[in-house]
């Protein structure tokens, strides 16, 4: 016996959903649907990440597509939180050629996936290994020739944006946020070099010769 399914696959991480129709002899089957961006969400997310609810179970084709119509109109089209690219009923791959939807849709599922990744790292745990991945994944690209990893080689900032980097640098390096703070230079010209040191630990090595202040030439 065959059943005429309509159902919903939804990411439960995300809450994102797809809806579609499956004809098949067991309405749970594990089948979680063929559209391309829910393809790609469930290998970026494992599938065990979704789950897939039947919405209605039919005895002919007709009264299934009739349902998925309803069900994927383009007011649910126009919602961020779908991974449905057309119409229901409209099977196929003729939407490749509709290129502006196919932008809109593209821009949606960016937008979508911007606001879920500003979410996310609020948390100060992803966003450090966030940034690690992220800063990882640049480097290999560049090692492998793929990218430039130094992409401001040959330019410079405007005097507006140095002053804003100014402003702000005197606002988060004071006091205690600054970097240097508690340290001071010495430099030696019998090491022919200069370092930083704590502060409290500056007559240790001016006792063994260093001179406070810092020397770029030997």
């Amino acid at each position: 016996m065959k059943y005429y399914t309509v159902y919903e696959t939804v990411n439960k991480e995300t809450g994102k959903c797809y809806r579609g129709y499956h004809v098949t002899k067991n309405p749970y089957d594990g089948y979680l649907g063929s559209g391309k961006y829910l393809k790609r969400a469930i290998n970026k997310y494992g599938i065990e990440k979704f789950e897939k609810f039947v919405l209605y179970v039919f005895d002919n084709k007709e009264d299934m597509v009739k349902k998925e119509i309803e069900l994927v109109d383009d007011e649910y089209l126009r919602t961020a939180n779908t991974y449905n690219l057309k119409k229901g009923g409209e099977g196929g791959w003729d939407y490749l050629i509709d290129l502006p939807k196919m932008k809109e849709v593209r821009r949606k599922n960016i937008e979508y996936g911007v606001n879920i990744l500003r979410e996310k790292l609020k948390d100060d745990n992803f966003r450090m290994k966030w940034s690690k991945r992220s800063s990882d994944t640049l480097k290999k690209t560049n090692s492998e020739g793929k990218i430039r990893y130094d992409t401001f080689t040959g330019k410079c900032h405007s005097k507006e944006t140095k002053d804003k980097i100014g402003i702000a640098n005197s606002i988060h390096q004071q006091g205690d946020k600054n970097s240097h703070y508690g340290t001071c230079w010495i430099y030696s010209d019998i090491e022919k070099k200069s370092i930083s040191i704590k502060k409290d630990d500056l007559q240790l090595w001016l006792d063994k010769g260093w001179t406070k202040g810092r020397k770029m030439k030997f």
